[in-house]
């Protein structure tokens, strides 16, 4: 039969386990009523199942009660079998002891003397099943003082001093029976290697043989002469359980409740630490072998006797094993609530937030856990730290990670760069420069072929505008690898940069061949060209990345400014209409389609354009004047237009000086528009007027001769006016008149069409 105390508690120390068995089977003796030990498995039964009764009461792993009933169910297993073995052995130990005795009667004396220990054993038997423990215990002694060695006779003897109430010492004969247990299965393994290598088969004498049986008898003899009452040894827990079970079973069949209770307090104190070890044992055991339903099953039941962080923590990594990351989280954070200084599980909770993207709880459990534990870290693993520590802008602790890194490792590289981005960020650029150069010269010493460190380095010095400093580290990784794209990437912005044109052009050709789909790089080939007036190739590059990136607003405006100094004018506009189109905040764009309209003479567009810009960017460079210069040049348009519409009044009414004076304003240096208001100023008889006007005519042309001769005409008519006026003269006068406004055929011609 299996033994239901091994599988109840599976982790036993397997010398308690030996001494149970060799206590349950000596050799050499004639009967065993296997009851003290059955009786004590019901004892230990009674108190496991009154221990997970008490510990459901106040703790409940993930709401199933069914681990509850699983406990009872095995502990009612162990109290079944050992009652059951109890109940059936009874009469067949009295009719085997009936038996003992007859043959007892028939041997001789001295076959009766060497059997006289077992004859008392077996009395002693009778009489503890008859109820008499007073007879029992007068022949169990008698038993051990012609047998000191015989396990069972402690025993019996201990379970009826217990049943007579003398508890000390039956707690004295339990603990010489453990003991002779042990020593019994030392001696047993002894015997049998001896008789392994001294078989009956062996070619040597027979003394050889005997030797080892008798030096273990030897032994034997020596350890019978010491008592057991004088032996000190310190009681094991599973011998003060044992003692408290039966002091419990006495006081109980008694009646004294409350004692009762103490002492199976006392037992399973005694017990829950082993047992919950020994779930944890086999937990790990479990866990080991894949079987994660079984073992999270046995970290349960260990949490329930004994809810330590050990065990939290070994759930949560069973946990993790299974990709449960957000229960191994839990566990560990219940590991951590009973062990604030628990290293290992920050450790492992670390890596669990990781792997559930929780960067800013895994940063602080990785702090925690390097606190506690400051050597379980390298230099690289403090370096990482610092890392992510600068990403997450905690600029302090990550300083502290890199001088750590550097602490452990003097050469490495990344923790002298690390520190330089810390000191970037607190506004130290000049410290920063000098670390970055630092890492450097440490890279060229220690480990020149370390290209990752260029590319880093490299980025820096870039973002810090130290384009020479960059350049040297770029131009290092691209000889280490030539065709390595950040390396490339990286000489392209250092040359741009330091205007270096014609060797920039070089490795932007590299970058389209090695990214022929990058309407980026198509854009940058364009700039480079451009940089250097080879405006026809850089159309080509702005061309294609418009293809590969319509909506790539940069390209087309830089297609138009090409256009423009191509003066392809209205090509120029169509991008920049699209670039408007697609980013109208760039004040540039808007500007750059101004000067295209302006080169084809769209004077409102144009200055709606360059308005436009100056809305987006009221200081932008040129635009005020450009937009004053297109409206002058709208307002030219306008004014010729103006005087063309003033001739065609002229043309219609010759006579109306108001028309003569706006025309003249537009156009100061027309003489024949001087000549015409002369005309219909002497009609009107303003000779004054007319004079002056022909004065400003001959300040134009001095030489003219028709302005000369109507001078002279003034110039008689005011003699004339100033004369005392005659018939004759009004009469003149008057035929004057009548010359001058009688209208012409054409006119009368014109005045019908126009009614």
């Amino acid at each position: 039969m299996t033994n239901p105390f091994r599988n109840l508690l599976p982790g036993i120390h397997p010398s308690v386990s030996a001494s149970i068995y060799s206590a349950s089977t000596p050799t050499g003796r004639a009967s065993k009523p296997n009851k003290g030990f059955f009786h004590r498995l019901i004892h230990l039964g009674r108190v496991l199942q009154f221990s997970t009764e008490a510990s459901y009461q106040t703790i409940e792993i993930d709401g199933e009660p069914a681990q509850h009933q699983e406990n009872l169910s095995i502990n009612s297993t162990v109290l079944h079998h050992a009652t059951e073995h109890v109940t059936d052995n009874t009469a067949s130990d009295i009719r085997h002891l009936d038996a003992s005795y007859r043959a007892d009667s028939t041997q001789d004396s001295a076959q009766n003397t060497a059997n006289c220990d077992l004859v008392c054993l077996q009395t002693a038997h009778f009489h503890l099943q008859q109820g008499d423990l007073d007879a029992a215990i007068i022949h169990y002694r008698q038993a051990i003082e012609l047998a000191p060695s015989r396990v069972e006779a402690y025993e019996c003897l201990a379970e009826a001093l217990t049943q007579q109430g003398d508890l000390e010492a039956a707690a004295a004969c339990y603990r010489q029976a453990i003991a002779l247990s042990q020593v019994a299965s030392l001696e047993q393994v002894s015997l049998d290697q001896a008789s392994a290598h001294f078989s009956p088969d062996s070619s040597k004498n027979s003394s050889a043989v005997a030797e080892p049986i008798r030096q273990a008898s030897l032994k034997k003899k020596r350890r019978k002469a010491a008592e057991p009452e004088t032996k000190t040894k310190k009681t094991s827990w599973f011998e003060q359980a044992t003692f408290h079970l039966q002091q419990a079973s006495v006081i109980c069949n008694a009646g004294d409740w409350q004692e009762a209770q103490a002492a199976c307090q006392n037992a399973i104190h005694l017990l829950e630490p082993e047992a919950a070890n020994a779930y944890l044992i086999l937990g790990r055991s479990l866990q080991g072998q894949k079987q994660f339903a079984a073992a999270e099953q046995a970290y349960h039941k260990s949490l329930v006797l004994i809810p330590s962080a050990e065990v939290y923590a070994r759930l949560g990594s069973l946990y993790a094993d299974q990709q449960r990351f957000t229960d191994a989280a839990s566990c560990y954070q219940a590991a951590i609530q009973r062990d604030a200084n628990f290293a290992g599980a920050y450790w492992k909770l670390a890596e669990v937030w990781q792997q559930l993207d929780q960067e800013v709880q895994s940063v602080d459990c990785w702090q925690r856990a390097f606190q506690l534990q400051p050597n379980w870290a390298n230099a690289s693993a403090y370096r990482l730290l610092g890392d992510r520590l600068l990403r997450l802008e905690q600029l302090e602790a990550a300083h502290h990670c890199y001088e750590n890194a550097l602490q452990r490792n003097p050469n490495l590289c990344e923790a002298q760069v690390g520190i330089g981005a810390v000191l970037t960020q607190q506004g130290q650029p000049s410290a920063a420069i000098e670390q970055y150069r630092l890492a450097i010269k440490l890279a060229i010493e220690q480990n020149p072929q370390n290209s990752q460190i260029y590319a880093t380095v490299g980025a820096a010095f870039a973002d810090l505008e130290q384009w020479e400093d960059a350049y040297l580290c770029y131009q290092r990784l691209a000889d280490l690898a030539p065709e390595r794209l950040d390396a490339i990437q990286g000489l392209y912005d250092c040359l741009t940069h330091l205007s270096r044109w014609q060797e920039a052009l070089v490795y932007s050709r590299k970058l389209v061949e090695q990214q022929p789909d990058s309407a980026q790089d198509w854009q940058n080939l364009g700039d480079v060209l451009s940089r250097l007036s080879h405006w026809t190739e850089a159309v080509t590059a702005y061309e294609q990345a418009v293809r590969l990136d319509p909506a790539f607003s940069w390209a087309h405006n830089n297609l138009g400014d090409a256009f423009l100094h191509l003066e392809q004018w209205q090509r120029a506009a169509s991008a920049f209409q699209t670039a408007i189109s697609l980013n109208p905040d760039f004040a540039w764009t808007h500007y750059n389609l101004g000067r295209a309209w302006v080169r084809l003479q769209e004077w409102d567009q144009a200055i709606a354009a360059f308005q436009s810009a100056l809305k987006v960017q009221p200081d932008l460079p040129y635009a005020l004047g450009d937009l004053a210069d297109a409206l002058q040049q709208r307002s030219a348009l306008d004014q010729a237009n103006a005087l063309a519409y003033y001739r065609q009044a002229i043309q219609q009414n010759p006579l109306d000086p108001e028309h003569y004076h706006k025309a003249i304003e537009l156009q100061p240096d027309a003489v024949d528009l001087y000549l015409g208001l002369v005309d219909a100023l002497l009609v009107h008889q303003q000779l004054d007027d007319a004079f002056v006007c022909c004065q400003l005519a001959r300040q134009l042309q001095p030489e003219n001769e028709e302005i000369i001769a109507r001078l002279r005409e003034i110039l008689q008519q005011q003699e004339l006016a100033k004369r005392p006026q005659t018939a004759a003269d009004a009469s003149v006068d008057y035929q004057r008149w009548i010359e001058q406004n009688t209208p012409t055929s054409a006119q009368l011609q014109q005045c019908e069409r126009r009614h």
